[in-house]
């Protein structure tokens, strides 16, 4: 078996991390509060990471003009957390009237890209108050620039693609 082979059965195989059920709420971004981080033992903080997240993307949002169609990718998105706390925090500043948020949320929409049924399942649990602003699209992200067909499943221009972890995921051969 070659390197490449056993990283991904390692991974995603029947037994891998991502088929593993009990490995869904490991993510240090998509955890509850006040849990532990199952490799350093500190607290979790999902909000900090969203919060900052958010900031950002409304940022790169005013950078390009403040589009009508705003599309982000996040690859590999855990059970959904972070893309429904993010939400939730737009929809809370676009309630507020606070500046240009309510344009900012009407624009946004966020497509993620999952290769695990099973947190496919998770993750449109977590976004279902938000299912008209999310899409969970079943496929590899690593075939993401090579495949027509998943590339076609975005209704808008993509503006921003990101991950958090994903990357330490891919086998060596793509790094």
């Amino acid at each position: 078996m070659s390197v490449k082979d056993y990283i991904f059965q390692m991974n995603f195989g029947p037994s891998g991390y991502y088929r593993n059920e009990v490995s869904f709420d490991a993510d240090f971004e998509t955890s509850a509060s006040g849990k532990r981080h199952p490799f350093t033992g500190q607290k979790r903080e999902p909000n900090v990471l969203a919060g900052a997240l958010v900031f950002q993307l409304r940022e790169v949002w005013v950078k390009q003009g403040k589009p009508a169609a705003f599309t982000v990718v996040e690859c590999g998105a855990g059970n959904g957390l972070l893309c429904a706390t993010m939400l939730k925090s737009i929809s809370k500043y676009a309630e507020l009237n606070t500046g240009d948020w309510a344009q900012f949320y009407q624009a946004f929409q966020y497509n993620i890209v999952e290769i695990s049924d099973k947190l496919t399942a998770l993750q449109q649990q977590a976004t279902e108050k938000f299912r008209d602003k999310v899409r969970v699209i079943e496929g590899s992200a690593t075939m993401l620039d090579q495949s027509q067909k998943l590339r076609s499943e975005f209704k808008q221009p993509v503006s921003v693609v990101f991950s958090n972890e994903l990357v330490d995921m891919f086998p060596p051969h793509q790094i």
